[in-house]
């Protein structure tokens, strides 16, 4: 689903979604403790992995691993800048 999202498939980003959207949610919301927080820091996750599909498809773990490493560098980031 990765590669097809780095092509421009809005339906495999959806499936993405739909598979790790929660689990984004969830890393943001440990991290930052707050929904409004939260809610921005999974926003900025998939606009990044939507924007860098193909630079995250060349590394050799999951998706799933991708996906929330990004989750979690985001909340990282904006818990700095509270």
């Amino acid at each position: 689903m990765l590669d097809e999202t780095a092509h421009g498939n809005e339906f495999a980003f959806s499936c993405l979604f739909d598979e790790l959207g929660t689990q984004t949610y969830t890393v943001s919301m440990r991290i930052l403790g707050c929904r409004g927080k939260a809610d921005l820091a999974t926003l900025q996750t998939w606009l990044w992995v939507w924007q860098n599909a193909a630079a995250l498809n060349q590394t050799s773990s999951s998706a799933r691993e991708k996906i929330l490493t990004v989750a979690f560098d985001i909340s990282s980031s904006v818990k700095l800048t509270e």
